[in-house]
């Protein structure tokens, strides 16, 4: 296998925000639609890894009125998901993105995905803010992940913290334009008012002349005019 492709993971249900896949974010856009927007100039192949069956139809849908590629898999296994995806398609790299991040910048993934290769890693990470961030990881550190967990990959924190990379070449590059701190902003998707700042975000993009694809630099700089909401949890950070 060779090359590279975008994983990014979706499933219909959502207890927080039920339906949040194909939320209506203003200005005609949907989750599917953004991301699509926001990954366009990278070299790599954007494949939307969705469940089989009702969590996963309407997803698939609408990623075929818009011209998006869909891969069906297991609803539980996240991780196989991503794996059949990456075997399907030939890919030895994979970027994982989750239907959460909505603003990943395709600049920074592509340092990420250079970085990663250039270092020979496993899994390639870095610090920026939520709803901007992915991972990079090979697909055979990926193959040795689905064959040592359990059936409920869901939560990526949960893997990481199962030890399910022991033995592997992690790689951090730094690439977030502030601090991963206290200043921290997120723009996740994951609950109602999540939905509600990233509208706003949407609207003052529009209002100060931008359109998508949006850099990190322009979410830094609507953070500086109108702060977002304070991350949940930590970005990541070197382990030691």
């Amino acid at each position: 296998m060779s090359g590279t492709i975008i994983c990014v993971t979706m499933r219909y249900g959502s207890k927080r925000l039920p339906g949040k896949a194909l939320a209506d974010l203003g200005l005609g856009l949907t989750p599917v639609s953004l991301l699509s927007a926001q990954l366009s100039p990278a070299p790599y192949p954007m494949v939307l890894c969705v469940p089989e069956g009702e969590e996963g139809d309407p997803i698939a849908a609408h990623a075929a009125r818009l011209g998006v590629t869909c891969h069906r898999g297991s609803l539980a296994n996240v991780l196989d998901r991503m794996l059949s995806a990456a075997e399907r398609f030939g890919a030895d790299t994979v970027v994982r993105i989750t239907g959460d991040d909505l603003f990943v910048d395709s600049g920074r993934l592509v340092q990420l995905v250079e970085a990663h290769r250039d270092d020979g890693a496993d899994l390639t990470y870095s610090d920026l803010p939520k709803g901007t961030e992915c991972q990079v990881m090979s697909t055979a550190l990926l193959r040795r992940m689905v064959a040592a967990a359990d059936d409920d990959t869901e939560c990526w924190d949960k893997q990481r913290d199962a030890g399910w990379t022991e033995g592997a070449r992690l790689h951090f590059v730094p690439l977030s334009p502030i601090p991963a701190d206290e200043a921290t902003f997120a723009v996740e998707l994951d609950t109602p008012d999540d939905a509600d700042t990233i509208r706003s975000a949407i609207r003052w993009f529009a209002e100060t002349g931008r359109s998508a694809p949006f850099r990190v630099e322009d979410l830094a700089a609507m953070h500086a005019a109108h702060p977002f909401p304070k991350a949940r949890y930590p970005v990541y950070q070197p382990r030691s």
